[in-house]
């Protein structure tokens, strides 16, 4: 695993119950201490060559420098990166809390935190509440991507939380981070955004949507956004990670089943 987060998701919420057949492990602690995905794959083919059926698991944004982390194509995506190393899989979505969405869990979190549990709204409605913070967070993530690519900070998770349109979010980085930027980098930030509306689902549902555009945004600004808006401060990574530990992100199950089955 490429951090201590993944770790704590997958070996102590969503796979515990197959100890006996899989061990997580933490690519830093491996015979090849390197943190990140460098580690999980020098430590794969380190394992893999003593022997030892070693796989790895590394988000999408860990290729966030090539062209592949902004293709649609799930297909195309997965086929190229198995061609690398079969080994390692590396995730639809652009990182673990991408794999967090779920509206039934998340609205149990609030109404716990605000009312007692009263009021919980159905799952649509919550469901659409989430695309809305998805489509502002599409101008976050094409930020991120202008911005890498200049060399320049990134903006956090955080960064206009209590913003409720793409607009209103789009006047905060103009009058902050993307101050003084050229001509061109601003039409580069405009391409960056098309690239990333291209994973959104149009004419599919409004769950289809958002689990179609997490592909590409960052789903650790998503749950701040969503949190945030309630005054609800507390880190719920681990709480929802437990509540949906019954229904598993189908892509990730499969899998460490094809995994664990292979051993």
């Amino acid at each position: 695993m490429e951090g201590q987060d993944d770790l704590g998701v997958y070996k102590n919420y969503w796979f515990s119950g197959i100890a006996d057949k899989a061990v997580f492990k933490l690519a830093e602690t491996g015979p090849v201490p390197l943190p990140g995905c460098n580690g999980v794959e020098r430590n794969v083919l380190y394992q893999r060559a003593a022997g030892i059926q070693a796989y790895g698991l590394v988000d999408r944004d860990a290729v966030e420098d090539s062209a592949l982390s902004c293709t649609p194509d799930d297909s195309l995506f997965l086929s190229e990166n198995m061609n690398k190393n079969p080994n390692i899989y590396y995730t639809l979505r652009w990182e673990l809390e991408n794999y967090l969405i779920d509206a039934v869990a998340w609205e149990q979190e609030r109404v716990n935190s605000k009312t007692r549990g009263d009021g919980r709204r159905p799952a649509e409605e919550v469901m659409v509440e989430i695309f809305c913070h998805c489509d502002i967070l599409v101008a976050h993530a094409a930020a991120n991507a202008l911005l890498h690519s200049l060399g320049k900070p990134k903006i956090g998770d955080g960064f206009g939380t209590k913003v409720d349109t793409r607009a209103d979010f789009e006047d905060l980085l103009f009058a902050g981070p993307f101050k003084g930027l050229s001509a061109a980098d601003i039409a580069d930030y405009s391409s960056w955004k098309q690239r990333i509306e291209a994973f959104d689902l149009p004419h599919g549902t409004v769950e289809q949507r958002v689990f179609a555009i997490s592909r590409r945004i960052h789903g650790k600004a998503l749950l701040e956004r969503f949190f945030k808006k309630y005054s609800i401060q507390d880190d719920k990574r681990f709480s929802v990670a437990s509540r949906i530990s019954g229904r598993i992100p189908q892509e990730i199950a499969l899998r460490v089943a094809e995994w664990v089955q292979g051993n």
